[in-house]
């Protein structure tokens, strides 16, 4: 009996092989180039003209100055992406920069054509499965602005194919696995999420006739000179993060702080966490790329290879379940970015589909198995037409290219991605800054203001400081700029509101300009509540500032402070309240006010203006309780 069961396998391991070997053509050249060009054509038609928010914008920063990213730090990309901008002659740094995820976009199409070729041996299907990746929205937006992404995606695809190549070679099979292990390693130090592929690899390694050891004699001497070839490889991809450790180390950081909070990512740590989304991650998302119909002919290609190539179908389901369960336990706003590699083996699966429409129009095929679920004798009537079959693949691309319905969606995307930070950059660059000034913006617009200065040189002696908004550490820096003693310029998105005594706020559109003298004010010394009391009030323009003075004990209480706005005739016109959050979060909330010290409160008082109402209250279950008596002024 057992060896009736090896006789078994063995069988179905050489009609396998028979199958990837003996009926597999190269791919058609003309095909994969046609596919190429067109897709990129597409990704160009849309490509974002220049600078972009996010990420985007500090990749591009980075690239055009060979520096490093944030976590993990990127170093293929940004090596890559910098030697780029030297080889492309035209179109501005920040184009060429996403010109390059055109590129790559385009190139995973590719592969996934070579795929899905190299799975059903049909050009037209395996066309179809790379439409399918190429018009997903997701997929396209990244593949038309700067993002690591379509890097990533196109790793993924040239690692999937060169697996299958491998299966499929009948000799130099090492030769190719050295040259998958260093591929491998590049892609991982591009980006760590590759890490996702590695079951699926070895274990499709594993299940594939030959890719056990041959236990002859001497296997274990030449099994671990193989081992040490292909651990070699691999760490010859990984050379790019040599970049990462120079520029750091030149830098003053440790070793350990490098590899943990630079190429480890140890900050993303805080978002590992079962998600509250797991049906947009598993259904929604993926039925937004590819459609009703692209995920019915997914399962059906799914359903294809694990019937007909169980090895890949292994490779394709592992590799899918991975990445599915990382996304599910990521907890980022970003998660339809992660999800490409889902959506690259969906579009593979659909694709793969054309082997059930062989099965149901193809004739039959000697030494492959023959259906053997119920119903084959129906489907067997249908054998022998191949107008069907080709009908039937027709339909499949059909279905593949009505995702250009996804046009308007991925424009939509880009615009917001790209949201007009260049022009926004260079506006605020045109103001006459006093020489060494400081601009603090939200990070968005900084890295757009950084790249116009260092790459092209414009306002190079201003300098930037970015800011997270909500965040302690962009107080940090506020104070930092402050301290310097040259003015400081707030750019619009940072709404800067409260400081402490000894600085001068000043308009200085689009700018809040401010310097480090002290202000004339009229003086008050109104008390508002028992530790509380309105030190002074400054008006010029259309600035509004409170001066607030905690005396005694630190305050216990965290007040919303608030100004009511009358014209000349004592109507109201306006009211601003400020409580916990907001803004920078500087000097918030009261309960941070230093015993002492005057607090400057800023306001944009309405046009026409004469008096105001000032006061303190309160939140106690939801209802307004105020403190102390309000105090009214009539501004000079």
């Amino acid at each position: 009996m057992l060896s009736e069961a090896n006789g078994d396998r063995l069988s179905s391991a050489s009609e396998t092989l028979r199958f990837a070997q003996g009926n597999i053509r190269r791919t058609p050249a003309w095909i994969a180039l046609g596919l190429f060009a067109a897709t990129l054509i597409l990704y160009l038609w849309t490509l974002a003209p220049g600078l972009v928010r996010g990420d985007g914008a500090e990749l591009q920063y980075v690239v055009a100055t060979r520096g490093v990213a944030h976590p993990t730090g990127y170093p293929l990309y940004t090596l890559f992406g910098w030697m780029w901008t030297k080889l492309i002659p035209f179109g501005s740094i920040a184009w060429r920069i996403n010109l390059l995820s055109a590129v790559f976009g385009a190139g995973a199409v590719v592969f996934v054509y070579g795929i899905v070729y190299r799975l059903t041996r049909r050009p037209i299907p395996a066309v179809a499965g790379a439409l399918f990746l190429a018009l997903s929205p997701v997929f396209w937006t990244l593949s038309s602005v700067t993002e690591v992404y379509a890097l990533h995606a196109l790793f993924v695809a040239a690692v999937l194919y060169l697996l299958l190549a491998w299966r499929d070679a009948s000799n130099h099979r090492f030769r190719l696995l050295v040259l998958i292990a260093f591929v491998y390693g590049l892609s991982l130090s591009h980006h760590r999420t590759m890490l996702l592929l590695a079951p699926a690899m070895l274990l499709f390694v594993l299940l594939v006739p030959g890719g056990r050891p041959n236990r002859s004699i001497g296997w274990v001497a030449r099994l671990t000179r193989r081992c040490l070839v292909l651990a070699l490889a691999f760490l010859a991809g990984l050379l790019p993060y040599l970049h990462i450790f120079v520029y750091h180390l030149s830098r003053g950081r440790t070793v350990q702080d490098v590899v943990v909070n630079v190429i480890l990512g140890g900050d993303f740590a805080g978002f590992l966490g079962l998600r509250s989304d797991p049906l947009y991650v598993l259904w929604e998302l993926p039925r937004q790329q590819l459609g009703l119909l692209g995920l019915i002919a997914a399962a059906a290609g799914l359903a294809w290879l694990i019937w007909k190539q169980r090895n890949a179908a292994w490779l394709l389901g592992v590799a899918y379940l991975a990445n599915a369960g990382f996304c599910l336990f990521y907890r980022v706003p970003d998660i339809p970015d992660f999800t490409l590699p889902i959506t690259l083996i969906l579009s593979v699966w659909a694709g793969a589909s054309a082997g059930f429409l062989s099965q149901l129009a193809g004739r039959n095929k000697p030494g492959l198995q023959q259906p053997a679920f119920l119903g084959s004798r129906a489907i067997s009537r249908f054998r022998g037409s191949r107008s069907l079959r080709l009908a039937l693949e027709i339909v499949l691309l059909v279905v593949a290219a009505l995702s250009l319905r996804h046009l308007p969606q991925a424009q939509a995307s880009i615009v917001t991605r790209d949201g007009d930070i260049e022009a926004q950059g260079r506006a605020l660059l045109a103001y006459p800054f006093e020489p060494g000034a400081t601009m603090i913006a939200d990070w968005d617009l900084a890295m757009a203001v950084r790249f116009l200065r260092n790459v092209e040189g414009v306002q190079a002696d201003v300098r930037v400081s970015s800011v997270r908004l909500g965040r302690e550490k962009g107080c940090d820096t506020l104070r930092l700029a402050l301290e310097s003693g040259q003015a400081v310029y707030v750019a619009p998105a940072v709404q800067l509101t409260r400081l402490p005594d000894g600085y001068q706020f000043e308009a200085a559109p689009p700018y809040l300009k401010i310097f480090s003298q002290p202000a004339s004010y009229t003086r008050l010394d109104r008390q508002i509540d028992p530790n509380v009391t309105l030190e002074g009030v400054q008006s010029h323009d259309d600035l509004l500032i409170l001066r607030w003075l905690v005396t005694g004990s630190p305050l216990a209480t965290d007040y919303t402070t608030y100004v009511h706005y009358f014209d000349a005739a004592g109507q109201p016109i306006g009211q601003q309240d400020k409580g916990m959050g907001a803004e920078l979060s500087c000097w918030y909330p009261p309960t941070s006010w230093p015993p002492g010290q005057v607090i400057q409160d800023l306001y944009v008082a309405p046009d026409g203006t004469a008096a105001i109402r000032v006061g303190l209250y309160t939140l106690v279950d939801g209802q307004i309780q105020s403190q102390g008596d309000a105090v009214s002024i009539t501004l000079p």
